[in-house]
C-alpha cells in the first residue's frame, strides 16, 4: 500500500519497535540513498525499502508499535508508509 500525506517531520522520531508481533524489536532509519533500512536488535539489517516513487530522501522513519508497517517522511512534509 502507498500514501503520501503531508506532515512535519517533527511528529516523527525514530524508536524501536514496542510490542512487535514477531517478537523481533526493530528500528527503521532514513538513508541518503531515498531509502529506508530496518535493523534488528543486534544490528543486523533485516530489510532495505524503497520505492521509485520516493523521489527524496526521508527525514524520518518510525515502524508501527506492533506491525511491521513503516512510515517515512521527508523535510517537504510528504509522508511514505510500507506495509
Amino acid at each position: 500500500m502507498w500514501m503520501i500525506q503531508r506532515l512535519t517531520a517533527g511528529r516523527l522520531k525514530p524508536h524501536w519497535q514496542e510490542h512487535p508481533n514477531d517478537g523481533i524489536q526493530k528500528l527503521a532509519v532514513a538513508n541518503m540513498a531515498r531509502h529506508l533500512d530496518v535493523f534488528d536488535g543486534k544490528g543486523r539489517q533485516v530489510a532495505e525499502l524503497r520505492d521509485p516513487r520516493v523521489s527524496a530522501v526521508p527525514a524520518v522513519a518510525r515502524l508501527h508499535p506492533s506491525k511491521n508497517w513503516v512510515a517515512g517522511v521527508g523535510s517537504t512534509g510528504k509522508l511514505v508508509l510500507w506495509v
